[in-house]
């Protein structure tokens, strides 16, 4: 079952929508409207933290998450 949660950006006000299957996530959202980019993080469907980032630093923090192929 997934949870529809309300997102709504510190910046500009505009709410957008995420649909989870957990209902508890923490990671990048990405405004609609003004693109501004914040880690979020959502507890029990609702949002408990919104911290302003920037792409370059959520494509860096995805770098450093993936398996490397020296690891296997």
């Amino acid at each position: 079952m997934s949870t529809t949660t309300r997102v709504e950006c510190p910046n500009c006000e505009s709410v957008g929508t995420l649909i989870l299957v957990n209902p508890d996530y923490d990671g990048p959202y990405a405004c609609w409207k003004c693109h501004n980019v914040y880690n979020i993080v959502i507890r029990a469907g609702q949002v408990t933290s919104a911290v302003p980032t920037t792409r370059e630093e959520v494509d860096r923090k995805r770098t450093l998450d993936k398996p490397s192929a020296l690891s296997e």
